[in-house]
């Protein structure tokens, strides 16, 4: 016979909901940025690699 474990009182529910809320959009922006940073470099390093674009740098 399978134990059923106990429901946590709602207001506990609540506050860890409050807790991780935060870090599931942080982590949902982080992804978001990721995406945007591999199509950017999927983009541009053909381009670099061919010569089609120019890299410029500034004197530190």
């Amino acid at each position: 016979m399978d134990a059923i474990p106990p429901e946590p009182p709602v207001h506990l529910i609540d506050k860890f909901t409050a807790l991780v809320a935060r870090s599931i959009r942080l982590i949902y922006n982080l992804y978001l940025q990721i995406q945007n940073l591999r199509k950017t470099r999927d983009l541009l390093l053909p381009r670099l690699l061919s010569g089609q674009a120019k890299l410029e740098m500034e004197a530190a």
